[in-house]
């Protein structure tokens, strides 16, 4: 069966109930059995504690968590989220993903996305939020990463957790500009980051 993801963000800019009448009027709606959602920024605008995306989406994970795994033939997908505020919940979700990459490491083929990338030639990488998420990937060699955040789709070659091109087991990321706002006109800036 085919699958759909969003990168959060999903219904600029508040997330409120009325911003998500638009998938109910376009050919989302239509597809919301098969879509995999993560949250991005804009979901929790107007309730940081339970934002209606949780209660549109049905499977968007558990209420107040958002993460999820799941399996697409020979892939172990996970949808995360990088918009955990609280300490524990980023601990707990850290722990999970830990959990589940160890017990699933037969699978040839693994892919996690979520909101704010690690790294980006434009201006919203998010490290502060995501680096243990992306160190944690590293570490079981996830082979994509997809996030969003950003309103252009650069892709970056194989980075390590620092930024430093790593060819023989660094993770690719794609940025996917998505999410309902104003594409960029162009990045910020064009280099990758330690490129070396």
């Amino acid at each position: 069966d085919s699958i759909g993801i969003t990168l959060g963000d999903n219904s600029n800019d508040n997330g409120s109930e009325l911003d998500y009448d638009c998938f109910d009027r376009s050919s989302w709606g239509r597809l919301m059995a098969r879509l995999r959602p993560t949250p991005g920024n804009h979901d929790y605008g107007v309730d940081k504690q339970l934002p209606f995306y949780f209660l549109y989406f049905p499977n968007a994970g558990r209420p107040g968590l958002g993460y999820s795994a799941y399996d697409v033939g020979a892939w172990r997908i996970y949808s995360l989220n990088s918009e955990l505020v609280a300490p524990e919940l980023r601990q707990q979700q850290l722990k999970w993903l830990d959990d589940d990459l160890h017990a699933f490491a037969k699978f040839r083929c693994t892919l996690a996305y979520f909101h704010r990338p690690p790294f980006s030639s434009g201006d919203f990488a998010s490290p502060a939020w995501v680096m243990p998420i992306f160190r944690k990937l590293y570490k079981y060699g996830v082979d994509l990463v997809i996030t969003g955040h950003e309103h252009f789709f650069p892709t970056l070659p194989p980075l390590d957790p620092v930024g430093k091109v790593d060819r023989s087991y660094g993770v690719p990321i794609l940025i996917g500009g998505t999410g309902g706002a104003r594409f960029f006109e162009e990045p910020a800036r064009l280099q990758y980051p330690n490129d070396g």
